[in-house]
């Protein structure tokens, strides 16, 4: 499958038709039921990866990435998209910004801190890393096990922004 192009292929069953009860229907003649499929191809120039910050102080963000199905060894069942950009958080989380929103790792961070004695051995206390907060949706074409497409809107594809959690 060539990586830049959008859509290369679709495979269309011809299946029986069934009746409903009571009704008829014209398999052989002029008013018998069919689907057209349109294939469209269209090419697309891959898009640059983001290369990773060399500044090892910086905030937590969500930075773009772009990827392709080869990439993720998606190709044998998805159609489309081929590729797509999703977003990596990556940086620094400082307790000092006021990231630390978390009042109940506040309250435990806080007790250790004054209480060493009782951590455990090889235990650090809990700090803040940059994680994803909220996500967003991405419209797959995809097959079935059995050859079906499925066009289908999958949740919490692609990360929307990122936090210091």
């Amino acid at each position: 499958m060539n990586r830049h192009t959008f859509l290369s292929n679709a495979n269309v069953q011809r299946s029986p038709i069934q009746q409903l009860s009571g009704s008829k229907v014209d398999t052989d003649g002029e008013e018998s039921p069919f689907l057209v499929v349109t294939q469209h191809t269209e090419i697309v120039e891959p898009k640059k990866r983001v290369a990773r910050s060399s500044n090892e102080n910086c905030t937590c963000c969500a930075e773009n990435y772009h990827i392709t199905l080869q990439d993720i060894g998606w190709q044998q069942w998805v159609l489309s998209p081929t590729e797509f950009d999703i977003k990596v958080c990556r940086g620094q989380c400082n307790e000092s910004l006021s990231y630390f929103t978390i009042n109940y790792q506040r309250i435990i961070n806080s007790f250790y801190k004054v209480n060493k004695h009782l951590q455990r051995p090889g235990c650090n206390t809990w700090t803040p890393r940059c994680k994803a907060e909220t996500y967003k949706e991405l419209r797959m074409l995809y097959l079935g096990k059995d050859g079906t497409v499925f066009d289908q809107v999958i949740s919490n594809m692609i990360i929307d922004s990122c936090k210091c959690m």
